[in-house]
């Protein structure tokens, strides 16, 4: 009686239950109406127990009515330990995926990244926003909950307002921390790389001499997503014939969201997600140093925006969070982050950065939306 319905039922699952695109029929008891503004997937595994202990103590305690963001571990169950399966007992917090728990990093976080997006859509099926974040990853939920708030507020009211034809309501959005990338076809895997884009502001200014170009701390872009034009589709096929594709967008896997329609458009187009599975497979064939599942994220949009769309205006924004991602060996951390992705695994930096951000962590009161095209998208040709 004193824990949540979901958290409940979980832990009173004699064996794990493995959440798929049939749960919604197979347990409709598991199922999550709330009208969650996010909900997110933290990819672990059962070595990293005591990160997810950690999480635990720390930014996932603020999840809930607070932020209007749901978070749950996700964690392929299929042989998964029996620590772990206990550890979920326990908390009624892990999410397991129907993919075996020994899958190499190679191409297991791609197998749990189409998995948990099936699992999302058929488990919260009235959540806005869905995305996953990594388990070394601490995130500051509640800077995250403004910035999605924001993002969709400026985006529903002009000048800046991009509807969907059909619920002009849901402007649809790619959330996170932008790089660029090339695809490499015969190697199944990135080459190359550009730059994150935004401009760097802080908070250490007075807020009463903020400046009105602050975004939540950053100078936040909106990239709408650009029309697949004659010029662009000729550039692409050229790009094509040195076994590349792109240049194209994506968030890194720290922490990303996607809004729901997006990602069942992601599962939904064959050709992305023929190309998705054949990927995994050569990852485990041939033993990929790393499975890429951020990278290809952007990529399977890419294509399947351009696929649907073609030269139609279409109301999708690639929206970059500026510099409110730190990422590194050093331990540092800036007034206005919002997520950490620790290089150095060490679990007890967690609570530092927790303590350090309940009395330093600062909210700009002024925003700005700024919006420029994106140059070229990816597409697939066959």
């Amino acid at each position: 009686p004193d824990c949540a319905r979901l958290a409940c039922a979980l832990k009173t699952m004699a064996s794990p239950l493995m959440c798929s695109e049939d749960t919604a029929q197979m347990h409709p008891e598991l199922v999550d109406w709330s009208p969650w503004l996010a909900v997110f997937g933290i990819f672990s595994h059962d070595g990293h127990a005591n990160f997810r202990s950690a999480i635990r103590n720390t930014y996932l305690a603020n999840a809930g009515s607070n932020t209007s963001i749901s978070a749950t571990f996700a964690m392929r169950g299929i042989g998964a330990a029996a620590s772990t399966l206990e550890e979920a007992r326990t908390h009624g917090d892990i999410t397991f995926l129907p993919a075996h728990a020994n899958l190499t990093r190679a191409v297991g976080p791609l197998v749990s990244l189409r998995l948990w997006f099936e699992c999302a859509l058929a488990r919260w099926p009235a959540a806005e926003l869905i995305g996953k974040a990594d388990d070394d990853a601490w995130i500051h939920l509640e800077g995250v909950s403004a910035h999605l708030r924001g993002t969709l507020n400026a985006l529903r009211h002009p000048p800046h307002s991009m509807y969907d034809k059909h619920n002009s309501s849901r402007p649809h959005i790619y959330w996170g921390f932008f790089q660029t990338f090339h695809w490499h076809l015969q190697k199944g895997s990135p080459i190359g790389f550009s730059h994150s884009f935004g401009r760097y502001t802080d908070c250490s200014a007075p807020l009463q001499d903020a400046p009105r170009s602050l975004w939540e701390g950053n100078s936040t872009e909106i990239q709408p997503s650009p029309s697949s034009s004659p010029h662009m589709q000729q550039h692409a096929k050229a790009v094509t014939h040195t076994g590349l594709i792109g240049p194209f967008s994506f968030a890194r896997g720290a922490l990303n969201f996607l809004s729901r329609p997006l990602v069942a458009e992601l599962l939904s187009n064959t050709l992305v997600r023929a190309h998705w599975e054949n990927t995994e497979k050569r990852n485990f064939i041939k033993g990929a140093r790393l499975p890429w599942e951020d990278v290809y994220t952007g990529l399977g949009l890419s294509h399947a925006i351009a696929q649907r769309f073609g030269a139609e205006q279409h109301p999708i924004a690639f929206v970059d969070a500026g510099n409110r991602y730190v990422e590194g060996w050093s331990f540092t951390q800036s007034d206005s982050s919002i997520v950490y992705h620790m290089l150095t695994k060490n679990p007890t930096r967690f609570h530092l950065l927790q303590e350090w951000s309940e009395s330093h962590h600062c909210h700009p009161l002024a925003s700005e939306v700024k919006l420029r095209p994106v140059k070229m998208m990816a597409q697939f040709y066959v």
